[in-house]
């Protein structure tokens, strides 16, 4: 073996590694997954010979642009006051543009030029340095350069803004009550003064006075056309004629056609088509041969020969054998042999399954599905699948943009489940989210309402061992109570729609949020209103039900046993009244009440 041959050897090997590579790769961002189920077998690669025709056709396209007035053409214009004259010289200089010789010798010298694939779209060739211009009486205005205003519709009027046509307003002395007050000074019998006030008419007519904007008529005059009835022409800018120029433009339109040597294996086609025919120079080496004038198709055509590395992989994706197509160098995955569902498959049925499971009556429910959520939200054909359903994207044109990667099936599938364990883990976090502000609500709204008014800033004396808190009576509904939660319940709401969009990106991202909010999953207004008015409810009816009191030293103690008796009660001093009150109404006495009085030293 000589050292060529030996050379050779070594390109080979690594062009293989870097096509096991390329599949792996491909593998583990189609998956998600960072060891996907994917083992390499056999591999075959050649240098695939190929004879690439590009064809660039010249076409004239006409840019027109409509100004205001008569407008004087510049030297070599041309100017026509007939349409028919007009298009016919439009007609004529574009044949002469598009067979003109020197604009496919600089087509070709272009193409010589810049290499393969430069013009692989509609590409400008030449600007025709001849205009033409067309002066005709402006269509809007008939050359007239006014129009009839569309406010008064000619009338010259317009009905009043102050009293809608009505002709007569408010009396704004007595503000439409008919009456006005009058103050007079007058002397009683012992010579003193005061002051007497009365109600007299006013001198409106019914509490109405004559509109002083239009003097009662109930129309004024037209404020845009001035009473003029006519406004300038928007179209012709009041000149009454419009100027029409054309200038001439054009283009190549390349068309690629690949030949193949016969003997090619078949994969090779379908995977130059998935590549991209004019991205071919990205992949391998193209040499243009001859490029020349095509007089009948009023362009040029340019021969390129190329050559492009394939291999061709045995890769058993879950246990299932596919055949994969990787070309170019460095390589691509041209053709993953169908196995794109496969590698899907584990993270999709994760995804259907979990909504079915136990675990969606569990409250851990948003941890579980956090983790499956971005294990599928991993895989790119899902991250393209999310896009296009944000986007309005119908199911059978995503399967159709992944290029057939993915049916239109599964893309329906793999949405549901998705939307509906979204769904279910966005409810778990409002409920979660209802019950915490509802623990904390309770509890700090005892502080909120009751302990400034009755154990700060009030002192307790021994002579009243309790005093009732500010609660109803009877189980009436407590509103303090209520009203003071929000305090509490309203900022925790907007922590909780904030958890909740972090639920959502640590999931999936910004893409997932975007999607999620396009289906109304997330934490609305709505949601947030019913958790707040929820928690109100429950507060104001649990201390109504449930009265509280506070003790001599300033302790809060409830109706519900949190401790054990015995009862506590200081005495009192001599002479001193031991009636208990609540806001200067008399309040139960320990004897009185049926409420035992506890102690804070005695807990259960």
């Amino acid at each position: 073996m000589g050292a060529n041959d030996v050379g050779v050897e070594d390109n080979l090997a690594r062009y293989l590694d870097a096509c096991r590579g390329a599949v792996l790769d491909h593998a583990r961002r189609a998956s998600g997954s960072a060891a996907p189920d994917v083992t390499i077998g056999a591999t075959r690669a050649h240098r695939q010979q190929l004879v690439v025709t590009v064809t660039h056709r010249l076409e004239v396209s006409a840019e027109t642009e409509d100004v205001p007035g008569r407008q004087a053409p510049g030297a070599g214009d041309f100017h026509a006051s007939q349409e028919k004259r007009y298009r016919a010289e439009i007609q004529a200089q574009s044949l002469a543009e598009r067979t003109r010789a020197q604009t496919a010798d600089a087509l070709i010298a272009a193409v010589r030029d810049e290499g393969y694939g430069a013009r692989s779209t509609r590409t400008c060739v030449r600007m025709h340095p001849r205009r033409l211009f067309l002066s005709t009486t402006c269509g809007a205005c008939r050359g007239r350069g006014e129009v009839t205003c569309d406010d008064c519709r000619g009338t010259r009027t317009v009905r009043c803004s102050d009293c809608r046509g009505d002709g007569r307003v408010q009396c704004g002395a007595c503000h439409g009550s008919g009456s006005v007050t009058e103050t007079d000074d007058v002397t009683d019998d012992n010579g003193g003064s005061r002051s007497e006030t009365r109600r007299v008419s006013c001198d409106c007519s019914s509490g109405q006075v004559q509109c002083s904007n239009c003097s009662g008529t109930g129309n004024c005059t037209c404020g845009t056309c001035d009473g003029r009835s006519v406004i300038g022409c928007a179209a012709c800018a009041g000149h009454g004629s419009v100027t029409r120029i054309t200038t001439l433009r054009t283009d190549s339109v390349p068309a690629f056609r690949v030949a193949l040597p016969a003997g090619t294996p078949a994969c090779v086609k379908p995977a130059l088509e998935k590549v991209g025919h004019a991205n071919l120079a990205a992949h391998g080496s193209l040499t243009l041969r001859d490029v020349t004038a095509d007089r009948a198709q009023h362009g040029a055509v340019a021969v390129y020969d190329g050559t492009v590395p394939f291999c061709e992989l045995a890769v058993a994706v879950r246990g299932r054998p596919t055949t994969w197509v990787v070309c170019g160098e460095p390589p691509v995955v041209a053709d993953s042999g169908g196995a794109v569902p496969l590698l899907l498959q584990a993270g999709s049925d994760a995804l259907a399954a979990l909504p079915r499971s136990a675990a969606r009556w569990s409250p851990l429910f948003p941890c579980a599905a956090g983790r499956v959520v971005a294990s599928f939200m991993a895989a790119q054909p899902n991250q393209a699948i999310v896009d296009g359903d944000t986007a309005g994207i119908s199911a059978a044109a995503i399967a159709t943009q992944s290029g057939r990667a993915v049916s239109a099936g599964y893309v329906q599938g793999a949405l549901q489940a998705l939307r509906t364990t979204v769904a279910i883990a966005m409810r778990w976090t409002r409920v979660e989210a209802g019950l915490a502000l509802a623990a904390l609500a309770l509890a700090l709204a005892i502080p909120i309402v009751c302990l400034p008014d009755h154990g700060v800033y009030r002192t307790v004396t021994a002579a009243a061992p309790r005093y009732l808190l500010d609660t109803a009576a009877g189980g009436a509904f407590h509103w303090p109570m209520a009203l003071a939660t929000l305090l509490v319940t309203v900022p925790g709401w907007l922590a909780a729609q904030w958890l909740g969009r972090r639920w959502l990106q640590r999931a999936g991202g910004a893409r997932l949020l975007a999607w999620a909010r396009g289906h109304k999953l997330t934490m609305g207004v709505k949601s947030g209103a019913l958790v707040v008015a929820g928690v109100a409810v429950l507060a104001g009816a649990a201390y109504g039900r449930w009265p509280l009191w506070i003790d001599g030293q300033g302790k809060v103690y409830g109706v519900l046993p949190l401790y054990a008796p015995p009862l506590v009660v200081a005495p009192s001093p001599e002479g001193a009244d031991t009636t208990p009150f609540r806001h200067g109404s008399l309040a139960p006495t320990p004897a009185e009440s049926d409420v035992s009085f506890v102690s804070p030293g005695n807990a259960r």
